[in-house]
């Protein structure tokens, strides 16, 4: 017959081997030295040469067939992982009943990844519509390091005058 002190040994022996597998599991060696010893660098985002600012609607126009690049303060080029691009548009109607011009925004935004220029349609879209007043936002900019780490550039705003 089995007694109790067998159960009790079988049952220590258990949690002994599981005890001592977690405590094996959780002895890793860090696979990059960690980010806080790395210099990371600081980048910025252009659009056709240029940062935020007020352009007019030509320059615009010329920005908005550029492609979006970032550099490092040294001028390294990295290439763009993920952003956002938003037009904040001017949109003009009648109210029927008070036969009032009511202006109002309307804003269309597209995300791209691993791709630095929007495509022919938005483009063309964009550059038919452009109005004094409008913007255009690219914003979430990120960058691959090739390092195991994006960076982040601040977002560009072009208003235009």
């Amino acid at each position: 017959m089995i007694t109790n002190t067998y159960y009790v040994k079988i049952l220590q022996l258990i949690i002994l081997l599981s005890l001592t597998t977690l405590l094996h599991a959780q002895v890793t060696k860090p696979l990059n030295k960690p980010l806080a010893k790395q210099k990371v660098p600081t980048v910025t985002a252009y659009i056709g040469g240029n940062v935020s600012g007020t352009y007019n609607v030509a320059a615009a126009k010329v920005m908005i067939d550029s492609a979006l690049v970032i550099k490092d303060e040294k001028g390294k080029s990295y290439s763009i992982y993920k952003f956002t691009f938003l037009y904040k548009r001017r949109m003009e109607y009648t109210d029927e009943d008070t036969r009032e011009k009511i202006v109002t925004w309307e804003y269309l935004s597209k995300e791209l990844r691993n791709n630095e220029q929007l495509d022919e349609l938005w483009r063309t879209t964009i550059k038919q519509d452009l109005k004094k007043g409008e913007q255009l936002l690219f914003e979430g900019i990120l960058a691959d390091s090739k390092k195991g780490y994006m960076l982040v550039a601040k977002s560009i705003i072009i208003t235009i005058q």
